[in-house]
């Protein structure tokens, strides 16, 4: 109906889940279900440069890529080129998705960076579809 909503998901790839914590000013909903998405994995054979930008004051190399069809924008970190950032229309999802990426396999991750606050928990009940 044309409502903005802002989501934050988290996708275990290992045990393949997906939990969405959907909220606006005044509503929290949650779902958790099972996930075979994976993030795009793309290639810069057909890369166009774009120029520089700024994500977090980290300055930053801006790439057009279109896979399947879709336009992806991906953003690398002009001192490391490691990915910070990938736009993507997703149409599974109806709507264009962002990826951020914080930290690239440098160590173990604490696993109480993905526990939902406790009192949202009881609404991410596990679903099987």
């Amino acid at each position: 109906m044309g409502e903005w909503y802002f989501t934050e998901t988290v996708i275990d790839t290992q045990a393949h889940r997906e939990i969405s914590v959907v909220h606006q000013e005044d509503l929290v909903m949650c779902f958790n279900r099972p996930s075979n998405v994976s993030i795009p994995h793309p290639t810069f054979d057909s890369a166009r440069y774009l120029g520089k930008t700024e994500i977090d004051y980290v300055i930053c190399d801006h790439w057009i890529i279109t896979v399947g069809g879709r336009d992806m924008q991906i953003y690398d970190d002009t001192t490391t080129n490691y990915i910070l950032r990938m736009d993507y229309d997703d149409p599974r999802r109806g709507h264009a998705v962002v990826f951020r990426f914080y930290e690239w396999d440098g160590h173990d991750q604490d696993p109480n960076l993905w526990i939902i606050p406790p009192n949202i928990l009881p609404l991410c009940p596990p679903t099987k579809k």
